[in-house]
């Protein structure tokens, strides 16, 4: 926790009733983690071009700073979960169009996810590339209720389907996670 205060904070996935809340007592000046690895099944955005019920929410009764890991002996990668301020209503996504993604197990893809912050989130994506179940440049809508995600996946490993400058909006916050190689 920071500003050296005790937190407690709830782990939770608002739209996964099956999904039994964390709750985590934080001392002051002191870090945690919370393994959900148990859960990997159920917090991976896995099929992409599908809405699912895979948002995680992070509560805390103070300030925290948190993040996500993904341990894999080859590429292991953190996320920084920036909390209010990784909310929007409009973005285009980075990507690194120079390199084609490795051959790793799983294979990995450009790909982004989105997830809802509020229920009758209307959220449009026009794909720089193509996507899984998707044509590039063809804008397409799908409603998100709160703590439902969306993954689009590039087709293919290449440098040239990399999905930078893929533009989503929404009607409501949102937030887009980018991952790519990992």
């Amino acid at each position: 926790s920071t500003l050296g205060l005790a937190s407690n904070v709830t782990v939770s996935m608002p739209a996964n009733a099956a999904f039994t809340p964390i709750v985590v007592a934080i001392p002051p000046n002191t870090t945690t983690t919370v393994d959900l690895t148990p859960w990997i099944g159920s917090i991976e955005n896995r099929p992409a071009n599908t809405v699912l019920n895979r948002g995680i929410l992070i509560e805390s009764t103070n300030l925290i700073t948190a993040y996500y890991e993904v341990f894999t002996p080859l590429n292991p990668d953190l996320f920084a979960l920036k909390g209010k301020n990784a909310l929007g209503t409009d973005f285009f996504t980075p990507f690194q169009t120079d390199m084609d993604n490795g051959n790793y197990n799983p294979l990995p893809y450009s790909a982004f996810d989105i997830v809802a912050t509020e229920d009758n989130t209307v959220v449009t994506i026009t794909p720089k590339k193509a996507i899984v179940g998707r044509p590039a440049g063809v804008p397409f809508t799908i409603i998100l209720n709160r703590g439902e995600t969306y993954s689009g996946v590039a087709v293919s490993q290449a440098a040239n389907a990399h999905l930078a400058g893929t533009r989503i909006q929404s009607n409501k916050p949102i937030a887009v996670t980018i991952k790519d190689d990992s």
